[in-house]
């Protein structure tokens, strides 16, 4: 992992790029409650909003008692370069590349954090999607996600209220069901990997905040400027 982040620095550098600069785009403000009906599909990023149910399709369902947060509608060149170096897509295929991303607390309650969902056929050697934690303070990617569904849900646990690192649930595929809800715990400043999780039959009892993305339908890949 330290031998992958100095060669990501290294390449940031040669770019021309300074580390603070890694994002640029202002974050975007949670999604107002209570102002739509009772349930709606997620059929473009303009509808993501909280409702008491949010349905991503295939039975993937959101439920209200979350606050949900509408992913950045502005394409983000360093975020997008930082996820083609990060992820070794070739140029070739950045058109084909697509992704969301927004700003939320998940290891420290002052700082907000980057969370990318990016799906394409050619990521680090194979097809798929992945999630990427970027460090709202540093401005670096921390930890990689695998075996996530393009239709994903990022839920950062609200519970304990005051404690940090955040509790995360994330959505995987694969096994003998289509997905699954995964608990994962910080340990260390890291992670447990998605297949070490908890499995979680249903996120209904969970408070806390949500990120909703269809990267199927995202308007945004890494070709976008």
């Amino acid at each position: 992992m330290k031998n992958k982040k100095k060669v990501f620095l290294g390449l940031l550098l040669a770019m021309g790029m300074g580390v603070n600069g890694l994002v640029s785009a202002a974050p975007a403000e949670p999604v107002s409650m209570n102002k739509v009906p009772v349930q709606q599909n997620i059929s473009s990023f303009s509808s993501v909003v909280s409702v008491s149910t949010i349905s991503l399709g295939r039975g993937i369902l959101v439920p209200g008692n979350m606050q949900v947060l509408k992913p950045e509608q502005a394409p983000n060149k360093e975020l997008a370069l930082t996820l083609a170096y990060y992820y070794n897509v070739p140029k070739r295929l950045w058109a084909q590349t697509r992704y969301c991303y927004n700003y939320v607390h998940i290891y420290n309650k002052d700082v907000r954090d980057i969370v990318v969902l990016v799906t394409g056929p050619q990521l680090n050697g194979k097809a798929g999607s992945a999630i990427l934690l970027i460090n709202g303070k540093t401005m670096q990617p921390v930890q990689s996600f695998d075996n996530i569904i393009a239709q994903s849900v990022f839920l950062v646990d609200n519970s304990p209220k005051n404690k940090y690192p955040k509790n995360l649930v994330l959505l995987r595929s694969g096994g003998p069901a289509f997905f699954e809800y995964t608990l994962l715990k910080n340990h260390f400043g890291y992670y447990q990997s998605i297949n070490s999780g908890k499995i979680v039959g249903s996120i209904a009892n969970k408070t806390g905040v949500v990120m909703a993305c269809n990267n199927l339908q995202s308007p945004l890949t890494l070709a976008t400027r």
